[in-house]
């Protein structure tokens, strides 16, 4: 199942059908693949590492006032 954002393929939990049509997708169109990547861009930037730690930072902060 193409994700929401057309930045990948979304499948269900212990579904090794769903995994394998999901890479059939992407293997068989070229142009999946750099598609799906440039629309994930903004993943990097939501859920990379400075975004997590500045996240985990401010959570343990708080944490350490209360």
């Amino acid at each position: 199942i193409p994700s929401r954002d057309g930045s990948g393929v979304v499948v269900p939990p212990n579904d090794a059908q769903a995994l394998a049509r999901g890479m059939e997708t992407v293997l068989r169109d070229p142009g999946y693949a750099a598609r799906a990547a440039e629309k994930a861009g903004h993943i990097r930037t939501e859920f990379g590492p400075e975004f997590v730690a500045g996240k985990m930072i401010e959570l343990l902060s708080k944490a350490a006032r209360k």
